[in-house]
């Protein structure tokens, strides 16, 4: 990635805005530019969705963002906000292709970041099956399948303010490797 290129992450400040059955997930774009407060954006959706706060992690930009259509939420119902409550140390993680698809993201609260180089990538898919977690919070069997991405790289970067949401960004770098058959 050069330094023109700005990797932008838009996650939901109140992630009861967020509609599934309209495919509006947080997402990852590549962009010129880090996108600046009071902007619209589409997220999986024609719903516009504004930009309230930006955090910069070197090259990276977290854009927080609120359904446009409606006033902005009180920070204290924030996700970032609970999220520093009860997960201090939590990282973003993204594993990217070459030409920075992102495969898989995730929020860790670990530092067993370095470790996962060499590790194959997944694939999940429902089963249909479900399972109660914990107090009747069901869950679904996942049909977990190998896929062709092993992470060869890991670079960690540091928020420039220690006010951001995330401790570090994890990025893994991936390349594509042959899908071995599994006994």
């Amino acid at each position: 990635m050069d330094e023109t290129t700005s990797l932008v992450f838009y996650e939901m400040l109140v992630e009861k805005q967020r509609d599934e059955s309209l495919n509006e997930e947080p997402g990852v774009l590549l962009k010129q530019s880090p996108p600046q407060v009071g902007d619209e954006v589409l997220i999986g959706s024609l719903r516009p969705w504004r930009v309230i706060s930006v955090e910069q992690y070197g090259i990276l930009s977290v854009a927080w963002i609120a359904l446009a259509s409606l006033p902005t939420p009180p920070a204290e119902i924030w996700c970032t906000e609970i999220r520093k409550e009860f997960f201090p140390e939590a990282a973003l993680s993204f594993c990217l292709t070459p030409d920075l698809h992102v495969v898989e993201w995730g929020i860790s609260d670990a530092d067993w970041a370095e470790n996962r180089i060499g590790e194959r990538l997944a694939d999940y898919e429902g089963t249909g099956q479900k399972y109660i977690v914990v107090d009747d919070i069901e869950s679904e069997v996942m049909k977990v399948t190998p896929n062709e991405w092993v992470i060869d790289r890991y670079q960690s970067i540091a928020p420039n303010s220690p006010e951001n949401s995330y401790t570090r960004i994890d990025l893994y770098h991936c390349q594509s490797g042959r899908v071995e058959e599994i006994a």
